[in-house]
């Protein structure tokens, strides 16, 4: 019975995302206007979408961790995507935002929130690590363990992101696939 169950679990867990095509989202650079698919803004089959918005300081407290995270990944062609997704923000709004927290990357818009909704992104600073060529979701959740509900730590204890890019990159299956994320509630 136990087994029967935790193999139920495995098969929701691994087809929750099925239907999403993550190659076929649209986005917008900051200030640019032109939306093009992800799979035409980058050849690496592994990005990240970050869940971004400017109103969230839960996000903003990952500044510092981003800064540092995304030239990392930059090394192992790993782009990441800050897509906002509040939906009244300007893009005057958003580029007084990326001059005061500096993300380290990119701001994007999507032409669709409804196609960022379909990855389940329910938090902004949500991540998802994700294999464009099978639009496999690798690792969905909190970019570390620094930031909960109730506990900010001086400095994370644990690299959820991180180390699923590691796990990936070493062509091992990613130990946590998916973390619980606190951020700023999302309104699609």
């Amino acid at each position: 019975m136990k087994v029967t169950f935790i193999f139920l679990l495995f098969l929701i867990v691994t087809n929750a995302f099925a239907d999403v095509t993550v190659k076929d989202i649209e986005l917008k650079k900051i200030p640019n206007t032109e939306f093009k698919k992800i799979s035409d803004l980058t050849k690496s089959d592994l990005i990240i979408i970050v869940a971004y918005g400017i109103e969230c300081p839960i996000l903003r407290k990952h500044t510092a961790t981003l800064k540092k995270l995304v030239p990392e990944l930059s090394k192992d062609n790993i782009p990441v995507y800050f897509v906002n997704l509040i939906k009244h923000t300007t893009n005057d709004e958003l580029l007084d935002n990326i001059k005061s927290y500096d993300v380290g990357g990119d701001v994007y818009s999507p032409k669709s929130s409804a196609q960022l909704k379909d990855l389940g992104f329910t938090v902004l600073s949500e991540a998802a690590l994700i294999r464009l060529s099978t639009n496999e979701i690798l690792y969905k959740g909190a970019i570390n363990n620094q930031i909960t509900l109730d506990l900010t730590r001086p400095a994370a204890t644990e690299h959820y992101l991180q180390d699923a890019v590691k796990s990936v990159l070493a062509k091992s299956a990613v130990k946590i696939p998916s973390t619980k994320t606190f951020g700023c509630e999302i309104t699609y």
